[in-house]
Protein backbone atom coordinates (compact mmCIF):
# COMPACT_ATOMS: atom_id res chain seq x y z
CA UNK A 1 0.00 0.00 0.00
CA UNK A 2 0.92 3.47 -0.22
CA UNK A 3 3.96 4.60 2.38
CA UNK A 4 4.27 1.05 3.06
CA UNK A 5 7.92 1.48 2.03
CA UNK A 6 10.20 -1.07 0.49
CA UNK A 7 13.88 -2.34 0.72
CA UNK A 8 16.33 -3.32 -2.30
CA UNK A 9 19.19 -5.19 -1.49
CA UNK A 10 21.91 -5.67 -4.56
CA UNK A 11 24.78 -8.08 -4.59
CA UNK A 12 27.86 -6.95 -5.52
CA UNK A 13 30.02 -6.06 -6.96
CA UNK A 14 28.58 -2.84 -8.69
CA UNK A 15 30.23 -1.75 -11.52
CA UNK A 16 27.83 0.80 -13.63
CA UNK A 17 24.17 2.19 -13.03
CA UNK A 18 21.21 0.00 -12.77
CA UNK A 19 17.56 -0.02 -12.49
CA UNK A 20 16.33 -1.38 -9.18
CA UNK A 21 14.08 -4.23 -9.89
CA UNK A 22 13.71 -7.62 -9.14
CA UNK A 23 15.79 -8.89 -11.94
CA UNK A 24 18.66 -6.60 -10.54
CA UNK A 25 17.87 -6.84 -6.97
CA UNK A 26 15.82 -8.38 -4.22
CA UNK A 27 12.95 -6.71 -2.92
CA UNK A 28 11.12 -6.66 0.61
CA UNK A 29 8.42 -4.61 0.76
CA UNK A 30 6.39 -3.13 4.26
CA UNK A 31 3.62 -4.59 5.34
CA UNK A 32 0.80 -1.73 5.64
CA UNK A 33 0.17 1.17 4.34
CA UNK A 34 2.01 4.56 5.57
CA UNK A 35 4.52 1.68 7.53
CA UNK A 36 7.10 3.75 6.20
CA UNK A 37 9.49 0.30 5.70
CA UNK A 38 13.22 1.32 4.93
CA UNK A 39 14.09 5.23 6.19
CA UNK A 40 16.15 3.03 7.84
CA UNK A 41 18.07 -0.18 6.86
CA UNK A 42 21.87 -1.90 7.40
CA UNK A 43 23.06 -5.86 6.51
CA UNK A 44 25.55 -7.42 9.52
CA UNK A 45 25.57 -11.13 10.47
CA UNK A 46 22.38 -10.91 13.32
CA UNK A 47 21.87 -14.50 13.62
CA UNK A 48 25.52 -16.11 13.73
CA UNK A 49 25.70 -18.20 10.78
CA UNK A 50 27.96 -16.25 9.17
CA UNK A 51 26.07 -14.22 6.47
CA UNK A 52 25.01 -10.82 6.43
CA UNK A 53 21.48 -10.14 7.40
CA UNK A 54 19.17 -7.25 6.83
CA UNK A 55 17.87 -5.02 9.05
CA UNK A 56 15.45 -2.44 8.21
CA UNK A 57 13.48 0.02 10.29
CA UNK A 58 9.36 0.31 9.75
CA UNK A 59 8.80 3.39 12.20
CA UNK A 60 5.36 3.89 11.26
CA UNK A 61 4.28 0.01 11.87
CA UNK A 62 1.28 -0.29 14.43
CA UNK A 63 1.75 -3.68 15.59
CA UNK A 64 2.26 -2.59 18.79
CA UNK A 65 0.22 0.52 19.49
CA UNK A 66 0.03 3.15 16.85
CA UNK A 67 3.42 4.27 14.93
CA UNK A 68 4.73 2.24 17.90
CA UNK A 69 7.39 0.98 14.90
CA UNK A 70 8.95 -1.98 14.39
CA UNK A 71 12.26 -3.62 13.10
CA UNK A 72 12.39 -6.67 10.62
CA UNK A 73 15.11 -8.62 10.37
CA UNK A 74 15.58 -10.61 7.21
CA UNK A 75 18.00 -13.23 6.31
CA UNK A 76 19.26 -12.69 3.39
CA UNK A 77 21.44 -15.87 2.12
CA UNK A 78 18.62 -17.79 0.13
CA UNK A 79 16.03 -15.50 0.35
CA UNK A 80 13.61 -14.79 -2.09
CA UNK A 81 11.67 -10.90 -2.59
CA UNK A 82 8.68 -10.55 -1.40
CA UNK A 83 6.99 -9.25 1.90
CA UNK A 84 9.62 -8.12 4.79
CA UNK A 85 6.80 -9.85 7.42
CA UNK A 86 7.08 -13.21 5.30
CA UNK A 87 11.01 -13.26 4.74
CA UNK A 88 12.50 -12.72 8.38
CA UNK A 89 10.43 -11.35 11.41
CA UNK A 90 10.19 -8.15 13.42
CA UNK A 91 10.90 -7.02 16.80
CA UNK A 92 8.22 -4.63 17.77
CA UNK A 93 7.94 -1.39 19.81
CA UNK A 94 5.83 -1.36 22.44
CA UNK A 95 4.56 1.79 22.66
CA UNK A 96 2.28 3.35 20.61
CA UNK A 97 4.32 6.95 19.15
CA UNK A 98 7.99 5.70 19.82
CA UNK A 99 8.69 5.61 16.26
CA UNK A 100 10.80 2.50 17.26
CA UNK A 101 12.95 1.70 13.84
CA UNK A 102 13.57 5.37 13.17
CA UNK A 103 17.38 4.10 13.47
CA UNK A 104 18.82 0.80 13.50
CA UNK A 105 23.20 -0.16 13.63
CA UNK A 106 24.31 -3.71 13.40
CA UNK A 107 27.87 -4.15 15.31
CA UNK A 108 29.50 -5.59 18.27
CA UNK A 109 28.45 -3.32 21.42
CA UNK A 110 29.15 -5.95 24.11
CA UNK A 111 32.56 -7.79 23.05
CA UNK A 112 31.57 -10.80 22.46
CA UNK A 113 31.88 -11.32 19.09
CA UNK A 114 28.07 -11.82 18.16
CA UNK A 115 26.33 -9.45 15.86
CA UNK A 116 24.15 -7.12 18.24
CA UNK A 117 21.62 -4.45 17.22
CA UNK A 118 20.30 -1.30 18.30
CA UNK A 119 17.20 0.15 17.33
CA UNK A 120 16.01 3.95 18.24
CA UNK A 121 12.81 5.14 18.62
CA UNK A 122 13.18 8.92 18.58
CA UNK A 123 9.88 9.89 20.48
CA UNK A 124 9.95 7.56 23.36
CA UNK A 125 8.58 9.06 26.14
CA UNK A 126 11.06 7.42 29.31
CA UNK A 127 13.16 10.44 29.68
CA UNK A 128 10.04 13.22 28.85
CA UNK A 129 8.17 13.88 26.08
CA UNK A 130 10.41 12.60 22.61
CA UNK A 131 13.36 12.46 24.40
CA UNK A 132 13.93 9.33 22.38
CA UNK A 133 15.66 6.36 23.10
CA UNK A 134 17.90 3.64 21.84
CA UNK A 135 16.99 -0.32 22.39
CA UNK A 136 20.35 -2.41 22.98
CA UNK A 137 19.90 -6.15 21.24
CA UNK A 138 22.69 -8.79 21.92
CA UNK A 139 23.34 -11.39 19.56
CA UNK A 140 22.41 -13.40 18.42
CA UNK A 141 18.85 -12.39 17.79
CA UNK A 142 15.90 -14.33 17.54
CA UNK A 143 12.07 -14.57 16.12
CA UNK A 144 9.46 -13.24 18.64
CA UNK A 145 11.60 -10.40 20.28
CA UNK A 146 10.49 -6.83 21.05
CA UNK A 147 11.51 -3.88 22.32
CA UNK A 148 10.65 -5.39 26.16
CA UNK A 149 13.23 -8.13 25.54
CA UNK A 150 16.37 -5.97 24.83
CA UNK A 151 19.36 -6.07 26.89
CA UNK A 152 19.61 -2.17 27.82
CA UNK A 153 17.60 0.67 26.78
CA UNK A 154 19.67 3.98 26.50
CA UNK A 155 17.20 7.23 27.08
CA UNK A 156 17.46 10.38 26.07
CA UNK A 157 17.78 12.87 29.07
CA UNK A 158 15.34 15.45 28.51
CA UNK A 159 12.11 16.26 26.60
CA UNK A 160 12.48 16.83 22.65
CA UNK A 161 15.91 14.94 22.86
CA UNK A 162 15.08 12.77 19.85
CA UNK A 163 17.51 10.53 21.20
CA UNK A 164 18.37 7.92 18.41
CA UNK A 165 17.68 10.46 15.85
CA UNK A 166 21.22 8.63 13.75
CA UNK A 167 23.08 5.87 15.17
CA UNK A 168 26.29 4.29 13.86
CA UNK A 169 28.48 1.98 14.31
Amino acid sequence: GVGAGSVYVVRGPILADLTLDTATALRFDGYAPSDNLGAAAVAGDLDGDGWADLMAGAASDDEGGSSAGAAYVIPIDGAASGSAASAGYKLVGETGGDLFGTAVAIGDFNGDGEGDALVSGTYADGGGSAAGAVWVYTGPLTAGMDASLSEATLEGEDASDYAGTALGT
